[in-house]
């Protein structure tokens, strides 16, 4: 069976609740409730997004993130700006520069 349930009665979206000590589905709408089977207890979650893929989504998004931290070092490209966002990679942990103006990224 799957993790995901759709309610036999109006065919929406069924979660999966185990405050009670069983596994139950519960439809969001309109709150039938169906127990789960042996199958239900094993979930696997597929994760294949590796490490530079995430660097280089970090880095894509970089400067739109307010969290990631300012530091002082102009940008080479447009040298419009004397700070830089920096994000670590998770890879190397090396700090990977975000210009917030211009997108362009250096390593240190």
């Amino acid at each position: 069976m799957s993790s995901k349930r759709f309610c036999e009665i109006c065919n929406n979206i069924a979660i999966l609740s185990t405050t009670t000590g069983e596994l139950v589905f519960i439809c969001t709408a309109c709150k039938n409730q169906v127990l789960g089977e042996p199958e239900d207890t094993l979930i696997k979650t597929d994760v294949s997004i590796t490490a530079i893929d995430l660097d280089s989504v970090l880095i894509e998004f970089g400067r739109y993130d307010n969290c990631n931290p300012l530091e002082y070092k102009p940008c080479l490209k447009c040298k419009k700006t004397d700070y830089m966002r920096y994000i670590r990679s998770r890879e190397t942990l090396k700090k990977i520069y975000i210009c917030p103006e211009c997108d362009y990224s250096e390593t240190s």
